[in-house]
């Protein structure tokens, strides 16, 4: 697989109907995700899932990985949007990282294609550089966010603790995805006592 696929879309919409069209095709394409995975996803079948010509579909992206792309910005909005708000300061530190991983996992649960992208970005070399920017966006917030948990140290030493927690979290979220809901609440239960557990060392009380 060629490493040098088009990210980029073609052009950015600029009107209303514009916008629809392309929150269409990436719908469609989060949808087909989780239906057909990764492999048997192309740009047809995108198309024909949101109900919008193909040529139309071109007019915007070159190829499926810059759908797939433009799919991931998407999500990685929601997901800082969503860090953002589970880490104001406020309450008890350990409350607050129960509500961190519980919308981790509302994320991997429900939302359309997001556990499904979370793979194709971090095992596709042709979008591996962009799983590692949204990685070290996601890395940031949370460093800046530990400070209001109670934790200490320089920058660098609060952006490895946090590297730590997602990939601890990334490891066992699919896992509690695919589980059923017992299973699922055992992993998470054991997810959040190792995270804090962990944070315990570096925060007073």
């Amino acid at each position: 697989m060629s490493t040098h696929q088009p990210l980029e879309p073609r052009r950015r919409p600029a009107g209303a109907r514009a916008r629809k069209t392309v929150d269409r095709i990436l719908t469609a394409t989060a949808s087909l995700l989780d239906e057909v995975g990764f492999d048997d996803l192309n740009t047809n079948a995108i198309a024909e899932r949101a109900e919008v010509n193909v040529a139309s579909l071109y007019q915007y992206f070159p190829n499926k990985y810059a759908v797939l792309m433009a799919l991931a910005d998407r999500m990685r909005d929601e997901q800082l949007e969503m860090i953002a708000t589970e880490m104001q300061p406020g309450g008890v530190w350990r409350e607050r990282l129960r509500g961190l991983l519980d919308a981790y996992l509302r994320m991997f649960v429900s939302r359309p294609g997001f556990a499904e992208l979370a793979v194709v970005m971090s095992s596709s070399p042709a979008l591996r550089e962009v799983d590692a920017a949204s990685l070290a966006a996601e890395t940031r917030l949370i460093a800046d966010g530990l400070v209001a948990y109670g934790v200490e140290g320089s920058r660098g030493e609060r952006e490895a603790i946090a590297r730590v927690m997602l990939e601890a979290s990334r490891g066992v979220l699919p896992l509690a995805r695919r589980a059923g809901p017992t299973q699922r609440k055992r992993l998470m239960r054991e997810l959040t006592r190792m995270l804090e557990g962990y944070l315990a060392g570096y925060i007073e009380g």
